[in-house]
Parts: C-alpha cells; sequence; structure tokens
C-alpha cells in the first residue's frame, strides 16, 4: 500500500519563485522532515512519499514570492498493526473465533449468550477491527433485548 501526500498548484499570475511541499513527521518533542520536494513552475504536481513509514504527519505547502506564505496543511496518522498484514481478515478470524466461544459457554442462558457475546467485540475495537460506532450500537441492541426479555419473564 502507498501513502502519499499530493499537492496540485497552478498560479496564473506567475508570481511564485518556487513552490515547496513539506511532510513532517511528528514527534514528543520534535518534528523531523520526512520528504521535501519543490518546484519553480507555475503549475504542477508535488508529491511525499511516506510509504517506508508510520505515525502522525504533518504536511506544509509554500509559496515563495515574498515572503514564504503557507498555502496549505494535512494532517494525517498511519497506523500499522498486526492486524493490517492480512488486510483485516486476521481480526475478523480472531472476531469469529471469540464470539463462537463465548456464545457456546454462555449455551445454557439466552441472556449470557448475548452477554458474553458483546463483550467477545471488545478485543476487535481495542485491535480496530470493528469501529467503536458499531460497537456502540451493538451493545445497545443487546441492552433493548435484554430489557424486553426480562419484561416477559
Amino acid at each position: 500500500m502507498t501513502k502519499k501526500f499530493t499537492f496540485v498548484w497552478n498560479d496564473p499570475s506567475q508570481s511564485s519563485q518556487t513552490i515547496n511541499l513539506t511532510v513532517y513527521k511528528q514527534g514528543n518533542l520534535n518534528d523531523t522532515i520526512v520528504c521535501s520536494v519543490s518546484s519553480t513552475s507555475y503549475t504542477g504536481v508535488l508529491v511525499c512519499d511516506i510509504s517506508a513509514y508510520t505515525g502522525t504527519f504533518k504536511a506544509i505547502a509554500y509559496r515563495t514570492a515574498s515572503p514564504n506564505t503557507p498555502l496549505a496543511s494535512l494532517y494525517a496518522e498511519i497506523k500499522q498493526t498486526f492486524i493490517d498484514a492480512g488486510g483485516g481478515k486476521l481480526g475478523l478470524f480472531i472476531g469469529a473465533i471469540l464470539l463462537i466461544f463465548f456464545a457456546l459457554v454462555g449455551i445454557a442462558s439466552p441472556i449470557l449468550v448475548i452477554l458474553l457475546s458483546v463483550i467477545s467485540l471488545i478485543p476487535l475495537v481495542l485491535l480496530g477491527s470493528l469501529q467503536l460506532s458499531a460497537f456502540i450500537a451493538i451493545g445497545l441492541m443487546a441492552g433493548i433485548i435484554l430489557h424486553f426479555s426480562r419484561r416477559i419473564q
């Protein structure tokens, strides 16, 4: 997978001397320059490839006329976990195994099956395979089902 910052510009007034795209990797104490490209053309595309890096990045495009003027800035966070190695399939496999295991453990009681099924999704949220909003929606549905099942009994 390639991760690139791209900046496209056009200067019809032709007043820019240089256009520069600089990408910084943000650290705890300081920012490190990962990529810096520039052009003296009045129109064009600048690309910084940061495929080899992970972390939080800041890209700033500058125009040199008089003085340097930031034209645009972009912040991006690039993560890579062991879940990403299989294209996300490993996380889904782990989730399916946990869900089956906990559902079978709680087979004696329907209420226990619902509770353990929701609990089995917590590692997926922590690993990034399941969005927090989806987990909350599933938890709310489980809560509603539990509420109505208690009213029926």
